[in-house]
């Protein structure tokens, strides 16, 4: 069928270039953090997650709102137009407004940081406001370039704002040109530089006229998605605080290890959601009688995938631990097959939370995910002083766990999707199998007959996961050709 070859295509272009920048910033880091002191290595992490934080307020979820309302049935071709022109003047317009507001707090945020003991500069605080407008720019041009499936400019953008950037700056610090100030001036500068090239990129996608109506209806939808992002930044990050204050920096380290194992299978969750966001509302507009079979479907296909590519990590968890770090963090493995289960979780939220989308009530996204802040921090409280890593990797399950059903509950009683739950069930006898064997055989060594014992379990899992995904996949193509 060819949504189902597009969005997969897609995966793989929008995964692929995101890859690619990922990995050049991976390889750079190690170099950057030799070129630096340790202090300053540390001032460069304050002024990203800084900045990061700083962004969410200049996306205001309009993002996620343009996503919503593009395909939507209610605008027609020159509607869509003026929607995307009013987005990007309220981006315009908030980061004006942040640039602002901080540069005459900058004296104030410097002595703030002060009393937190970190020694921020007003040189700093302008760098990082600054990377945050521009960075939130280029996320509004390639989220645009994504929603008109224009896959060649979305490559090049991507390319010149994530690669191209980065490594000028990095060549400034290495030549000593600039010290961490600089380099984060040097990226939000370049980004700067590259916004008209953004701009011509889109321009047949955009008409610059402020539709008040429409930017009532993008701020609506948009602004509960600035707290569920304050929301997910905390709880990506709260477990590492708790741990460094009530266990130590070096269960902060390992469970560190454990989550970036795991980012390999939550990439691609990512890169699914890349593809998936622009289909999501078309579907229901190209296919308004059969687009909840297709949600579905499509939902079966994604466990499904999920299952084996976390299966796969889980049950040779010890020897890619103890091959890539040589027996030295051997003893996180049982953290990382937690960890890989919330991966195939957080994978089913695209689809699972449809339905909040769909009808627009975006305060459900803000609700749920402080929730899940909340059982993060106190499953943290009692579970960290015993297990350590293993407690902070069960905690984040849990909260996952609970987005989860919650997801499932409110968006089945706002827009019902009926999926198919004997499959998924299946699916899910599946994941357990894998995770029990996970654990009953961990091993570190490569050992020829565990390596294959494992290996007819992965071959054994992936046949029955086919044979429960075979009938459903012609089942759909079927009705929606005919």
């Amino acid at each position: 069928m060819k949504i189902f070859s597009n969005l997969f295509k897609d995966a793989l272009l929008y995964g692929g270039a995101d890859f690619v920048a990922k990995l050049v910033v991976f390889l750079l880091f190690p170099l950057l953090a030799r070129l630096l002191t340790s202090s300053e290595f540390g001032y460069l992490e304050i002024l990203y997650v800084s900045s990061a934080m700083l962004g969410f307020l200049v996306r205001g979820g309009l993002n996620n709102a343009i996503q919503r309302y593009y395909w939507s049935e209610e605008y027609d071709a020159q509607q869509k137009k003026v929607l995307v022109g009013t987005g990007l003047l309220m981006v315009f317009a908030f980061g004006a407004t942040l640039m602002i507001v901080m540069f005459v707090l900058r004296e104030w945020s410097v002595d703030m940081a002060g009393v937190l003991g970190v020694g921020l500069t007003a040189t700093g605080v302008l760098a990082m406001t600054l990377l945050a407008v521009v960075t939130q720019f280029q996320q509004f041009f390639l989220d645009v370039m994504r929603l008109g499936f224009n896959k060649l400019k979305f490559l090049g953008f991507s390319f010149c704002c994530r690669v191209v950037v980065y490594i000028f700056a990095f060549l400034l610090v290495s030549f000593g040109i600039v010290g961490v100030d600089g380099f984060v001036m040097a990226l939000a500068a370049g980004g700067l530089a590259l916004i008209p090239l953004g701009y011509l990129m889109i321009k047949e996608m955009v008409k610059l006229n402020f539709d008040r109506s429409m930017a009532t209806t993008l701020f609506k939808y948009g602004y509960p998605f600035i707290f569920v992002d304050i929301a997910y930044w905390l709880f990506s990050s709260i477990d590492r605080w708790m741990l460094a204050s009530m266990v130590g920096l070096e269960s902060v380290g390992q469970y560190s290890v454990a989550w970036r194992i795991a980012s390999i299978a939550m990439f691609v969750s990512m890169a699914f959601s890349l593809a998936w966001s622009p289909y999501a509302i078309k579907l229901k507009t190209d296919y308004p009688d059969q687009y909840k079979m297709l949600y579905s479907s499509i939902l079966t296909i994604l466990f499904a995938a999920f299952v084996l590519i976390a299966g796969s990590m889980s049950i040779f968890s010890g020897e890619i631990l103890h091959l890539i770090f040589h027996g030295k963090y051997d003893s996180v493995a049982l953290a990382l097959i937690i960890l890989l289960l919330c991966v195939v979780l957080q994978a089913t939220h695209h689809v699972f939370a449809l339905g909040i989308s769909l009808e627009g009530k975006t305060y459900w996204f803000f609700r749920l995910s402080w929730a899940a802040v909340l059982i993060n921090v106190v499953g943290n409280y009692f579970l960290l002083p015993a297990w350590g890593a293993d407690g902070a990797a069960i905690s984040t399950l849990l909260s996952y766990l609970f987005l989860t059903v919650a997801y499932y509950c409110v968006s089945s009683k706002l827009h019902y999707i009926r999926f198919d739950y004997s499959r998924l069930f299946g699916l899910f006898l599946v994941l357990i199998v894998l995770v029990g064997a996970s654990v009953m055989l961990q091993t570190f060594e490569l050992e020829i007959g565990s390596v294959l014992l494992k290996l007819t379990i992965l071959v054994a899992a992936s046949l029955v996961c086919l044979c429960l995904l075979r009938g459903r996949l012609i089942s759909t193509v079927s009705q929606v050709v005919s």
